[in-house]
């Protein structure tokens, strides 16, 4: 058989022969020579190039997440006055601790105590190119604790936003 070079340029690996290495040789079988491409833990791209006898050819391959394993929610800010706003944020990760991207977000109110709404008010989102995903929290009028709980594939997480009467303002006062 031929011999043919294969060039990985990026963070995978290659296999034939029992060797793991970048580059490579294999011969040919029947017109054909194989390397088996180890993907990395993390997200990114690979150039696969193969050479034989002048002629030669390449491929690129996208590395992407896995399914979501696991998420964390903050409420920015965690603490607000009746009526008073907050943005939820959701990241969700696959196994390998990579955000995972365009993947549907369910935030859901689990406890409601102040009459909070979420906006959109289907309570869903998408992740970014980052795996984060937000959406908006309006507190209501009565005053305590609200959880939110997110949930995307099987991945979930909870958040608390506190109503408070929060901390009056105090003007100038001048004594005569």
């Amino acid at each position: 058989g031929t011999t043919v070079i294969f060039q990985l340029t990026g963070t995978g690996t290659l296999t034939a022969g029992g060797a793991t290495a970048r580059n490579l040789t294999a011969r040919t079988s029947n017109g054909v020579a194989t390397v088996t491409v180890n993907a990395p833990l993390l997200i990114g791209t690979d150039t696969i190039s193969a050479t034989t006898g002048g002629v030669s050819g390449s491929l690129t391959l996208n590395y992407i997440a896995g399914a979501p394993a696991t998420a964390t929610l903050s409420a920015s800010p965690s603490e607000v006055g009746a009526g008073g706003a907050s943005t939820l944020s959701a990241v969700v990760y696959d196994s390998n601790g990579n955000p995972v991207k365009n993947q549907a977000v369910s935030f859901t109110l689990a406890t409601n105590t102040s009459g909070a709404s979420l906006t959109p008010s289907a309570g869903n989102a998408i992740t970014n190119a980052n795996g984060v995903a937000t959406i908006a929290y309006t507190a209501g009028a009565t005053l305590g604790s609200d959880t939110i709980n997110v949930t995307a594939g099987s991945a979930t997480a909870t958040a608390a936003i506190e109503v408070s009467a929060g901390t009056a303002d105090i003007a100038t006062v001048e004594l005569v």
